[in-house]
């Protein structure tokens, strides 16, 4: 079982086109399922292939073809929308002015945060927390 963990973990680490690079990074964060413009970044890398892999990022970089990605550098536009998707990100992450503040009270800052989490909702179907109320599941 444990091999079988591995192996999968590996499969999902990928060098992809410098171009494409910043989706690599943003797979990595349910920041993307939330975004505006996140979950079709990574749909219309390749729409056939992001609805096998349950809508799934890190599967869908692992195993979409070079010949697709290759495309995909190719158009510009697309790049684009990776790029600014991937400075939203960044803005986000590191709560420049772009981004919306957080009012967080006198105590809680950057080197003292807070975190809350409610295993109650599901966040995304690409991470299965099912254990208790209805969250992604009620649709």
């Amino acid at each position: 079982m444990a091999g079988e963990i591995e192996t999968e973990c590996k499969s999902v680490v990928r060098k992809l086109p410098d171009a494409l690079q910043p989706l690599e990074r943003l797979s990595r964060n349910f920041w993307w399922s939330w975004a505006p413009d996140g979950a079709e970044i990574f749909r219309d890398l390749d729409p056939e292939l992001w609805n096998r892999c349950e809508q799934n990022p890190r599967t869908l970089l692992a195993r979409v073809s070079d010949s697709r990605l290759a495309q995909m550098v190719a158009d510009s536009p697309y790049v684009s929308r990776v790029n600014r998707l991937a400075e939203r990100f960044a803005d986000y992450i590191n709560h420049t002015k772009t981004s919306p503040r957080l009012h967080l009270g006198p105590h809680i800052t950057r080197e003292s945060p807070v975190a809350y989490f409610c295993a109650e909702y599901g966040i995304h179907n690409s991470l299965p927390l099912y254990s208790g109320g209805l969250g992604i599941l009620a649709g």
